[in-house]
């Protein structure tokens, strides 16, 4: 009986590849637009209220909380960048099988999937 089955799968040459070395673009560089106006209101906002003398989000923040945050942000964004649903409408860049997909839904459900990334981050549980 081998004691390290494991070694068995792996082929010969691993690990004996050259070093390919990075791309020539920066993955940060390639996130779109709207990330650079998203991502640094809700870094601002966990910044002010993700903090461990709050009861709302310590030791974990609750759906309210979060779904408080997350329209807050939401507005702002609409604030600075304008409606998403009149523009869907007026440009019809987003169709789809016939039927235009939600502006607004789209950009609050950015909204909410960053915010989580960023509290999870900021635990320590999602680590990157």
């Amino acid at each position: 009986m081998d004691s390290c089955p494991y070694f068995q799968t792996m082929s010969p040459g691993f690990g004996a590849m050259p070093w390919m070395g990075w791309p020539a673009e920066n993955l940060e560089s390639m996130y779109p637009e709207i990330y650079y106006r998203v991502y640094p209101r809700i870094r601002d906002m966990c910044a002010v209220y993700d903090v461990p003398g709050n009861p709302a989000f310590f030791p974990h923040p609750s759906r309210q909380a979060v779904d408080a945050m997350v329209e807050r942000i939401f507005m702002d964004c609409i604030a600075e960048m304008g409606d998403p649903e009149l523009k869907d409408m007026e440009e019809h860049h987003d169709r789809q099988f016939g039927f235009a997909l939600g502006g607004r839904r789209l950009l609050r459900d950015l909204v909410a999937i960053l915010l989580i990334r960023e509290l999870l981050r900021r635990r320590g549980i999602f680590r990157f």
